[in-house]
């Protein structure tokens, strides 16, 4: 069952945000009979406000921390194939580079990264379940791409100063 639920995330999705939704707009237009539902303290009612501000206070500062952090330079950059669409492109394998300063060039297939530079490339089996991992650090790397459709570095043109 859980190895289904991981092949299947999307269609699990789906029908919980359809389920859901079904609940609230039965309960709203009166479908789903007042006793049933559960009762809230006037506790509970009155912090909802609070907790909906709070909420929503986290998410504007966590997205004006990514701006901060990007303007800063501490960037990342993913790779991922299956968001592309190329044939022929490794859906077994994604590769993440970390550095205080990275720069991704697509036109000649390089990454640059520079400050406590990292690459963490993880293949997967055709189920998705990681079978193999790659952990390289350093003070920078200059990696390159086999080819448009191979999203993870081919080569370390230069690895300098490995921590």
């Amino acid at each position: 069952m859980r190895e289904w639920a991981k092949a299947n995330v999307s269609i699990l999705t789906a029908v919980a945000s359809v389920v859901s939704l079904a609940l609230v707009f039965g309960a709203v237009g009166g479908v789903i009979p007042s006793r049933i539902l559960p009762r809230a303290s006037d506790a509970v009612l009155a912090a909802i406000p609070h907790l909906n501000a709070a909420i929503s206070a986290t998410a504007i500062g966590t997205i004006l921390l990514g701006w901060r952090a990007i303007a800063r330079g501490n960037v990342f950059i993913e790779r991922n194939p299956r968001r592309r669409r190329a044939a022929g492109a490794d859906t077994t394998r994604r590769t993440f580079l970390f550095g205080e300063r990275a720069r991704n060039e697509e036109t000649s297939n390089r990454s640059r990264v520079r400050g406590r530079a990292l690459l963490v490339q993880i293949r997967s089996d055709s189920l998705g379940q990681p079978t193999d991992t790659l952990v390289v650090a350093a003070q920078e790397m200059d990696l390159t791409r086999r080819d448009r459709t191979a999203r993870a570095p081919a080569a370390q043109r230069r690895v300098g100063g490995l921590a």
